[in-house]
């Protein structure tokens, strides 16, 4: 029923599928959620599926000019914007070409809301370079003023394409230790 609520394409038409397995080493977010390369293979069910994308939440570290500061924000498949049906407000959403490969895709889209308070509004914030847990990326643009992500309650600050996962999450850990 909360996916039904959401403000997205065809919202009746989403299903979540959920990971009932052990954890898997080496992967990322929450517990219950499925490993990426079965994501993937579910990706390629297109008699099943209209669609399929993937996400994890993640906390990590900002520094857009001042200093670090944690944020909530989602690793995502090159798919997950495509499949929800959402576009932009300025510049363009996560696309499959960043996610096609390891270090594919270092850019970032920010939430709206989080747009206006950090950056406050600017437009000219495509294209600049952030970085997360130290490591450099470039905002490529931010979500549709609607979208607040997929979790009512968990509203994510940015999302990042999920084949820059190795350095993202390297990062934090070789970091907090």
């Amino acid at each position: 029923m909360i996916l039904h609520a959401l403000p997205v394409r065809d919202p009746a038409r989403l299903v979540m599928i959920d990971w009932n397995g052990d954890h898997v080493v080496g992967g990322f977010g929450t517990y219950n959620l499925m490993p990426y390369p079965i994501c993937r293979d579910l990706q390629q069910q297109t008699r099943v599926f209209d669609g399929v994308l993937c996400r994890a939440e993640i906390q990590v570290n900002l520094t857009a000019g001042g200093d670090p500061r944690p944020i909530a924000a989602e690793m995502v498949s090159g798919s997950y914007f495509d499949v929800l049906g959402i576009g932009s407000a300025l510049g363009r959403v996560i696309e499959e070409a960043d996610d096609g490969a390891p270090v594919a895709g270092p850019v970032v889209v920010l939430n709206y809301d989080f747009w206006q308070a950090e950056f406050g509004g600017m437009p000219d914030v495509i294209g600049r370079r952030v970085l997360i847990n130290r490591h450099p990326m470039t905002v490529a643009g931010v979500a549709a003023r609607q979208f607040r992500g997929i979790d009512v309650g968990q509203v994510p600050a940015l999302w990042i394409p999920a084949s820059m996962s190795i350095q993202v999450l390297d990062r934090r850990r070789r970091h907090a230790q």
